[in-house]
């Protein structure tokens, strides 16, 4: 059980981490502008494209809300309010591990260019799964 409440704490704090990122985006977006890419040249090319929202909305924002949602979850779990919490989490981030690997592929596949802070995202929806596994092998379930 030791290791079960490491992993969901890491699992928070990845998740708050992500939220920070995808927020950043949001706000980018909402703003006009295109977030400096510092060693790689391709944020304009993605967060600009027409996979970048959804009938208008920013898929930052539903990446912000799906962090937020992931980190209140783990933490009303580990506070004691039931496994479900943890399920219901375990459910996000598999759903955040299968839409961050399309997300990958849009951006190298379809598009040829990588925003560091959409992969940033995508690669801690990755560890958010992989974490969720291994809580749950660790957990009481």
């Amino acid at each position: 059980m030791k290791y079960h409440r490491i992993f969901v704490g890491a699992m928070i704090i990845l998740a708050t981490i992500g939220f920070f990122v995808a927020f950043f985006l949001t706000a980018e977006h909402y703003l006009g502008e295109v977030p400096p890419c510092s060693f790689l040249s391709g944020c304009e090319e993605v967060t600009t494209s027409e996979y970048a929202a959804v009938a208008g909305v920013p898929i930052s924002l539903f990446g912000a809300g799906y962090f937020l949602a992931v980190a209140a979850l783990l933490l009303a779990h580990l506070q004691g309010y039931g496994r479900k919490l943890f399920q219901t989490a375990g459910v996000l981030v598999s759903a955040g591990a299968v839409i961050a690997v399309g997300l990958i592929y849009l951006q190298v596949g379809v598009l040829g260019a990588i925003c560091i802070y959409c992969v940033t995202s995508d690669t801690i929806s990755l560890l958010l799964f992989a974490l969720f596994i291994l809580a749950w092998k660790t957990g009481k379930q």
